[in-house]
């Protein structure tokens, strides 16, 4: 299994080996990720010996095909690098259930069972102690689609990993909404969504990647379906 967190991965599969290449690089602040003792564990998640109790990402499942997406960042260079580069970026986000899968369902049944279902729905989602911040989706055929949503409740503390699964199922389901009435590239035809093309019953969300300061970026996986 070595190196496979950079081909077999959902970061790797979701936003390109060489953007899960820089971001483990960064994580574990080393300049070769393959060289940092990153392992594969029985439970599927990929782990550095430096930090076992961090997931750096998990191996596919065949669920279905995770959607590949460009990796949003910001477009003046300098931003890159301050917003980016010299960053402290979060780990990565998952949704682990407690049958052991990885991923959650974006269905009305999945949003009611997400409670139920989760590891650990009432801890505080670990985005960074912000306020709000953005998400942003690249789908396969349409332009990024980006939105600011608050991370904190009422009381200024951090949203539950409950309330997260709910906000990004939401963002989503404007984003359908909105792409439905869009034209979409038509090389990609078939990842057109919307009644009768993909829908939010077919979704998955494995989880969330911050790809810059105040941005993450959601990794999606098709329920049943297998195509690129």
């Amino acid at each position: 299994m070595s190196d496979s967190h950079l081909t077999m991965g959902f970061i790797a599969m979701s936003l390109n080996p060489t953007n899960a290449f820089n971001l483990f690089n960064h994580l574990l602040c080393t300049s070769d990720c393959r060289v940092a003792g990153i392992q594969y564990y029985q439970d599927g998640s990929y782990r550095s010996s430096t930090y076992p109790n961090a997931v750096l990402d998990y191996h596919v499942d065949p669920k279905g095909t995770v959607i590949q997406q460009e990796a949003w960042k910001p477009m003046q260079p300098g931003d890159v690098h301050r917003h980016v580069q010299n960053a402290r970026l979060c780990w990565p986000v998952f949704f682990l259930r407690v049958d052991h899968i990885v991923g959650i369902e974006l269905s009305a049944e999945g949003e009611v069972r997400t409670r139920q279902m989760l590891v650990n729905p009432n801890m505080p989602a670990p985005l960074g102690g912000l306020t709000t911040t953005h998400l942003c989706l690249k789908w396969p055929g349409y332009g990024f689609y980006k939105k600011q949503v608050e991370i904190q409740d009422a009381n200024k503390n951090p949203i539950r990993m409950s309330k997260l699964a709910e906000r990004i199922s939401k963002f989503i389901g404007r984003w359908i909404e909105e792409a439905a009435q869009t034209p979409i590239d038509p090389r990609l035809m078939h990842w057109r969504v919307g009644p009768g093309f993909i829908t939010k019953e077919h979704i998955y969300v494995v989880g969330l990647v911050q790809v810059s300061a105040g941005t993450w970026q959601p990794i999606l996986q098709l329920k049943g379906l297998n195509f690129h």
